[in-house]
């Protein structure tokens, strides 16, 4: 699990163990050469700090020596062993490292023994909570967007998502019109009308769907008032300042 502290740059990678933990386990000496090996293969001003929740530690006096104390000799120890079970990669990456940056992945460790209680209560506050279930009036305003614009509900899928920022092309003009209405109150009195995007203000309505029979829009508006604008040229007027 990754986790980050407010006001602090660098991960803290948490690692939870439900079962007691030895480092004579052969199995927890290749898992600990891989976060070693990890941790050495990042900049300096990018290695995480690595958190050990373990449900019991065997030889607590050992573990205590490396990872507290950073006993020299003990280090020493635990290297060699960690070698002897570590992947090939892991371990031409751990032998050509400075003494230096081994020693700062000891002191960016952490290993604590906490019960089976208190790692359940760990678990239980990073389950995600289901959804809220939408209020009636929320379900019936997404059907009929549904039933007038297409399905956008969200894909029940997983998928990739990638960074949506990107140049768009806007139609090259805007339709707009003098509105039957004086003010938003108004407009939108009537929770059953679905319209497309739009914008209303100073009672006008300025949007890029045509003022067509099937556009509830088109309902809004004084027909003999339809005029269109240069989209291009309608941003740079609204971002002018206004006096007031």
């Amino acid at each position: 699990m990754f986790l980050t502290r407010k006001g602090e740059r660098r991960e803290y990678w948490l690692e939870v163990k439900a079962t007691p933990v030895s480092l004579g386990d052969a199995d927890f000496l290749q898992q600990l050469a891989e976060y070693i090996a990890l941790y050495l293969s990042r900049s300096p001003e990018n290695r995480f700090k690595l958190i050990l929740g373990c449900y019991k530690l065997i030889d607590w006096e050992l573990f205590n020596s490396v990872f507290e104390y950073q006993d020299a000799e003990a280090t020493e120890r635990l290297i060699r062993s960690m070698l002897l079970n570590a992947k090939p990669r892991d371990k031409v990456i751990i032998e050509n490292a400075r003494a230096e940056d081994i020693k700062t992945f000891f002191e960016d460790t952490t290993v604590e023994e906490a019960d089976l209680k208190s790692l359940d209560f760990a678990e239980a506050k990073v389950i995600p909570k289901a959804p809220a279930k939408p209020s009636l009036a929320e379900a019936a305003y997404a059907e009929a967007v549904i039933n007038n614009f297409g399905d956008v509900s969200p894909l029940a899928e997983l998928e990739k998502l990638y960074l949506n920022v990107f140049s768009i092309e806007l139609p090259q003009k805007l339709f707009i019109a003098d509105g039957l209405y004086k003010s938003s109150d108004e407009m939108y009195a009537n929770p059953s009308n679905i319209f497309p995007p739009h914008d209303f203000r100073n009672s006008k309505v300025v949007t890029f769907s045509e003022f067509k029979a099937e556009n509830p829009l088109s309902y809004t508006i004084v027909p003999e008032s339809i005029r269109f604008l240069d989209t291009a040229q309608y941003c740079k007027e609204e971002k002018k300042p206004r006096r007031t």
